[in-house]
């Protein structure tokens, strides 16, 4: 008696993935892949084995610049979500991921390595001139933010008092 093969998980995901990239964010229009720099033969070299090894020649109209940016993020964000949890073994904790919408720079300013944000945005608002040297764009945002919740004092000491509470 034949068995069927149990396919895994993280191939299929992949491959839903890499089809809805696909279908929603990769194409080719006059020879260019649309995740191409069409100025840099090298860019459109690699580009177009990307879309080699993904197992398609989408050709199609090419989304405008930030509406193919901001569908690659969410496939990517979707693809994350789906996956990482599933990996709690190998990273234990309560994970939130998140997709940052909008390169909106206080709201990431929430976590430690950008807190400095808060501070840059306070200065540039009083300072013309620091405001238009720095313009809206002075950051480099994250797309995906994926965040271990803190551990509560209880969970830390929960087989030995590690620290005092």
């Amino acid at each position: 008696m034949m068995r069927s093969a149990k396919k895994a998980f993280l191939t299929e995901a992949r491959r839903s993935f890499h089809a809805a990239l696909l279908k929603q964010v990769l194409c080719i229009e006059k020879g260019i892949p649309s995740n191409a720099d069409k100025h840099n033969s090298v860019s459109v070299d690699i580009a177009r084995h990307i879309i080699k090894l993904l197992g398609s020649e989408a050709v199609g109209a090419r989304l405008a610049g930030q509406m193919s940016g901001n569908k690659f993020e969410e496939v990517c964000a979707k693809f994350v979500q789906e996956t990482f949890p599933c990996m709690r073994h190998l990273r234990p904790g309560t994970w939130a991921i998140s997709r940052v919408a909008g390169r909106n720079r206080l709201e990431i300013a929430r976590y430690e390595q950008y807190s400095h944000l808060v501070a840059l945005d306070r200065a540039a608002r009083k300072d013309r001139e620091l405001a238009a040297a720095l313009g809206n764009d002075y950051t480099i945002t994250p797309d995906i933010t994926i965040v271990r919740r803190l551990e509560s004092d209880a969970e830390i000491n929960k087989e030995r008092v590690l620290e005092p509470v």
